[in-house]
């Protein structure tokens, strides 16, 4: 995995490029973004929660997320299901899809750079396989999001039960409970009365931990997660 994001920092060059704006401006970027609640496009929903959101009484986990069932996290960046769309409504759709974006300087100064990368690789926007490019970018660029919509509110004990299960597999409640008692015994103020099923929650509902007849294992997506904040290494989370 550590391997597929080398090869994406590699070859993808514009989404790069705007990583690298955003780490230079990190600093107002993120007293920016902790006053958006959402952005919303064709084809995503992303819902960007406040750094303090796990520790709000509104923050609770579905009792099924700790009996093995996963449950889907309720912000992730997510593709927006097809509806049935004919006429005047159909109509609509695409040319919102088509106008996304538009008008925003900052877009459509980017828009023009990934054209002319495209032309210069000899790869007409009108080609299938410009189309699939594009398409995958996007996808990438999409899961890129997503590891920084979980790197947000995630704690850094949390992040240490993910190394833990990444690095010794499935474990049961009694060695994960102790990083989370630590943590909350650091920092008792900060925890106040956030329990270890809401600590544990966060992490199934955001995909990244699943539990299976009493253990708790890293998914495909906690993997990914690690190897993304190995890679770009965003600034230490405490607690």
């Amino acid at each position: 995995m550590a391997e597929l994001w080398k090869t994406i920092i590699q070859y993808l060059s514009w989404p790069v490029i705007v990583l690298v704006l955003c780490m230079i401006f990190k600093r107002p970027l993120t007293a920016l973004l902790d006053r958006i609640n959402s952005i919303k496009g064709p084809g995503f929903d992303f819902s960007a929660p406040p750094a303090s959101a796990q520790l709000s009484e509104k923050t609770t986990e579905p009792p099924q997320a700790l009996k093995g069932e996963i449950v889907p996290a309720p912000s992730t960046v997510t593709a927006t299901p097809p509806a049935a769309m004919t006429g005047d409504a159909l109509a609509a759709r695409k040319d919102a899809v088509r106008n996304f974006g538009n008008g925003i300087p900052l877009v459509d100064e980017a828009v023009v750079a990934i054209i002319k990368e495209l032309a210069g690789l000899d790869m007409p926007l009108n080609s299938e396989d410009t189309a699939r490019i594009l398409v995958r970018h996007l996808a990438v660029n999409q899961q890129m999001l997503r590891c920084e919509r979980t790197h947000r509110p995630i704690f850094g004990s949390q992040i240490a039960a993910l190394h833990l299960m990444n690095q010794q597999g499935p474990q049961p409640e009694s060695s994960i409970k102790p990083i989370f008692d630590a943590a909350r015994s650091k920092e008792p103020q900060f925890y106040g009365s956030y329990t270890f099923d809401k600590w544990i929650g966060f992490l199934i509902g955001e995909i990244a931990v699943r539990c299976d007849n009493g253990q708790f294992a890293i998914t495909v997506y906690g993997r990914s997660y690690l190897n993304y904040i190995g890679i770009f290494a965003p600034y230490p989370k405490p607690h």
